[in-house]
């Protein structure tokens, strides 16, 4: 990581505003903080309408790297070359890889949507429609379009606490293994404190879908958390979950995909 800015953070939701003034004059956007946290590197904000949409939004592309979609609530669609309208709905989740050709053609009023981008700013150029080509497979880059829904995604075993189970949202397939993205609930009552650990990775958000938990930071301390509340995890962090209602949802991004994690004594 060198001397990269990553350092912790929090958003909660209580206290957020929207703001306009975004790529959008139809919708407000509150900022999770991830731009500011990590020096630029990512950026994780949630749109919400402030009138109905005014037609499609103009087909275009990003120049990016990573460019996660997550609905949270309402209904939205999406145009995408030879994929066509895609609607999504409360749980499902886009990989938009970099280049490719879209526009949102529909969004419900109560739509809001949670969007993890990086780098956090970026080029958006307009074009016409055009099929999305995959990156040379001898570039060793992996960016695939991908659509996680989640009426059709299971929830499997949690690799790390026998407690909680996760429903893959296909990101890490998608960016051959950069990126992950998991949302995580309950499958029987949290038995105790996760005890003090760390991971080794570059990146870690925490968004709360639903329920409470509760984390101890170390010199941060014990942080509350609860619906809509985001928290970037710096890289090392000591941590412990100390407490999780049973019908807490967490979406976690991470990068990369797989990385270690070590006890703290």
């Amino acid at each position: 990581m060198g001397n990269l800015l990553n350092e912790f953070s929090v958003s909660r939701a209580r206290e957020a505003e929207f703001e306009s003034g975004g790529l959008r004059s139809f919708l407000e956007y509150r900022d999770l903080g991830i731009k500011k946290a990590t020096g630029g590197r990512w950026r994780a904000s949630i749109s919400h309408s402030l009138q109905a949409m005014p037609g499609g939004t103009g087909l275009h592309r990003h120049a990016l790297d990573v460019q996660v979609v997550f609905v949270l609530q309402g209904q939205a669609t999406f145009e995408y070359g030879q994929y066509g309208e895609v609607e999504v709905g409360p749980g499902d989740c886009i990989h938009q890889p970099s280049g490719i050709v879209h526009q949102q053609t529909d969004r419900t009023a109560d739509c809001m949507v949670l969007e993890v981008v990086s780098p956090g700013d970026f080029p958006t150029e307009e074009t016409g429609l055009e099929d999305y080509v995959e990156p040379d497979p001898s570039s060793g880059v992996v960016s695939r379009y991908s659509v996680s829904r989640a009426a059709d995604t299971p929830f499997t075993s949690h690799p790390l606490r026998p407690w909680l189970e996760r429903r893959d949202l296909g990101i890490a397939a998608a960016t051959g293994g950069r990126v992950n993205a998991h949302v995580s609930r309950c499958r029987e009552p949290m038995p105790g404190p996760t005890g003090l650990h760390r991971h080794d990775l570059d990146f870690q958000m925490v968004f709360v879908v639903a329920g409470t938990c509760a984390f101890d930071y170390g010199p941060h301390g014990v942080v509350e958390l609860e619906a809509g509340d985001c928290v970037n995890q710096a890289p090392g962090i000591p941590h412990d979950l100390l407490r999780r209602s049973e019908d807490c949802q967490i979406l976690e991004i991470t990068s990369p995909a797989e990385f270690g994690t070590e006890d703290v004594a």
